[in-house]
């Protein structure tokens, strides 16, 4: 008698592990720190709604530059989702930070860039210190000493 030999595949899951929860940044209010001569305020809310443009805003030159999301209530951030400038100079945010807050005043960093700057910044902060956290505001920025330029794409706040 041959022996058989059974091959037994087990599917695995693609859903990822950690849900992003909901988007409740899409009716957000935007400020960023400053305009420059580059900036166009009529594009100011593509970065978190409507078509995603190249570059939704940009600073002037300033130390530590930044742009901060007002969530229409209070929730539980699950994860952000941050897509760089598309149409040049898209390294100038190396380095990028994002920052949570219940009063808008007060900060607790989550989340840093590290390496060189990507095209999009996917962060999941379920299962990390920041798990947890509710905010009514979301800061985005630079830390720096030296004055330097920000703008970015898209910014997506998830929540539950």
């Amino acid at each position: 008698m041959k022996p058989f030999v059974f091959l037994l595949l087990l599917a695995t899951a693609t859903a990822d592990p950690a849900p992003k929860g909901n988007l409740i940044s899409a009716k957000a209010s935007v400020r960023i720190s400053s305009t420059s001569e580059y900036d166009t305020p009529e594009t100011h809310l593509d970065l978190v709604r409507g078509p995603e443009t190249d570059c939704a805003f940009h600073t002037r030159s300033e130390k530590s530059p930044w742009v901060i999301l007002k969530l229409p209530q209070p929730a539980t951030i699950t994860a952000l989702n941050i897509v760089n400038r598309k149409d040049g100079n898209a390294a100038r945010a190396a380095g990028l930070t994002a920052w949570l807050s219940t009063d808008g005043k007060s900060w607790t960093e989550v989340w840093k860039a590290s390496g060189p700057a990507e095209p999009v910044w996917d962060i999941p902060l379920a299962n990390t210190p920041a798990s947890g956290i509710r905010a009514s505001f979301v800061k985005i920025g630079l830390s720096s000493d030296q004055p330097q330029f920000l703008h970015l794409s898209r910014i997506s706040v998830y929540g539950l």
